[in-house]
C-alpha cells in the first residue's frame, strides 16, 4: 500500500485490513480508493480497489479488483464471483 501511497496522491484506505479466506487460505482483505485522471484532458474518475494478499511461503498472490465507488457499476457482487473461481492449489 506505502508503494501506491506514495505514487497516487490521491490513494486512500477505506477502513481496516480485513482476515478473510479465499481458495480455503487464510487471506488478508483491504478496500482503497483513489482519483485518476486522463492529462491534458481534464477528465476525472473515482476508482474502489478492493485487494486480497495471499500468503504462500515466502511469496504472496495479490488480486485486485477496480470499479466505481459506487452506483449499478461497482460490481461487488461480479467481484465476489470472480474471487469465489479463484483456485489456488495448496
Amino acid at each position: 500500500m506505502t508503494g501506491l501511497q506514495n505514487s497516487i496522491p490521491s490513494f486512500q484506505v477505506d477502513g481496516e485490513i480485513e482476515d478473510v479466506v479465499v481458495s480455503g487460505l487464510p487471506s488478508a482483505k483491504v478496500k482503497s480508493h483513489y482519483t485518476i485522471g486522463v492529462q491534458g484532458q481534464g477528465t476525472k474518475y473515482d476508482v474502489r480497489t478492493r485487494t486480497w494478499a495471499v500468503p504462500r511461503g515466502p511469496y504472496f498472490f495479490m488480486i485486485a479488483m477496480s470499479g466505481p465507488p459506487d452506483g449499478e457499476d461497482a460490481s461487488e457482487a461480479e467481484f465476489e464471483q470472480v474471487l469465489a473461481s479463484i483456485e489456488i492449489r495448496h
